[in-house]
């Protein structure tokens, strides 16, 4: 689940964690701070699916996280199977469909993330 909170909240939250006043000018970019934590980053979404990503994740092999409703996995992104969790079988053909058609851009993005850099967009399934 991602939170949207406003700036007032975050620059707030911000100065009492990095104890500066003026913290507009010192507020660190959007990904920086998520790269501290495990904070999921949103790749793609599509019919309700939320694929993401998370830094600081390095445990092998390379992967994504998908949540819907109350269904979560980690999907494998060489041989497209569920490493935890489970899905419905119309879920995994839908994951498994977009996956294969996005694999490069995945394995882009387990890079990005283990270098700590922005990770990028992806079509969402049509």
């Amino acid at each position: 689940m991602v939170l949207k909170l406003p700036l007032s909240i975050m620059y707030d939250t911000c100065s009492r964690l990095y104890g500066k006043k003026d913290i507009q000018t010192s507020l660190p970019d959007r990904n920086s701070l998520f790269m501290k934590r495990k904070i999921p980053i949103t790749l793609s979404r599509f019919f309700g699916v939320i694929i993401s990503m998370h830094y600081n994740d390095s445990s092998p092999p390379p992967h994504f996280h998908v949540h819907y409703d109350n269904q979560n996995a980690i999907i494998d992104i060489q041989s497209l199977t569920i490493l935890q969790g489970k899905l419905t079988p119309r879920l995994r053909g839908l994951i498994t469909e977009w996956a294969a058609l996005h694999q490069n851009e995945l394995f882009r993005n387990w890079e990005l993330a283990q270098k700590n850099a922005p990770l990028e967009k992806i079509k969402p399934l049509e």
